[in-house]
């Protein structure tokens, strides 16, 4: 019972608040796009800089369609990542937790990875902080 009261508090208060402000919009479709918003979204707020931040350094107007405004969605993502990291490693810096390094690096390297159906490696397999998570087959 409580997993299933977790759940649809992370489906009604995160996962479909974030759907409806930030990725319906957009035009997003890719898993791991979803993905990283929605990690996004939980650890910065709903209402985070990061997105607008990201479209400004695209130049593009804030809650612009991808495709139509000349940017794919895998450009979108990719600074998107790298937006977060910067900030993330800018937070360590000033908060002393170097831990929080570790999650911008961790979204960075699955988009470097081109893992944009969060399949993981070839054995089906993410690996973050010394750890290997099945999610082909978990």
């Amino acid at each position: 019972v409580m997993q299933q009261i977790q759940d649809e508090v992370a489906v009604e208060g995160f996962y479909q608040p974030v759907v409806d402000l930030t990725i319906a919009p957009r035009g997003i479709r890719l898993p791991l796009s979803y993905a990283l918003i929605f990690d996004i979204a939980i650890n910065h707020g709903r209402f985070n800089h990061l997105i607008p931040k990201t479209e400004e350094v695209l130049g593009v107007p804030g809650k612009s369609r991808l495709g139509d405004n000349g940017v794919s969605e895998v450009q979108f993502t990719t600074t998107l990542a790298t937006v977060r990291r910067d900030n993330l490693y800018a937070l360590a810096e000033k908060l002393k937790l170097p831990g929080l390094r570790n999650r911008g690096d961790f979204w960075v390297g699955i988009v470097g990875a081109g893992d944009w159906s969060l399949q993981g490696d070839a054995g089906g397999a993410v690996h973050f902080n010394g750890k290997t998570i099945q999610v082909k087959n978990p």
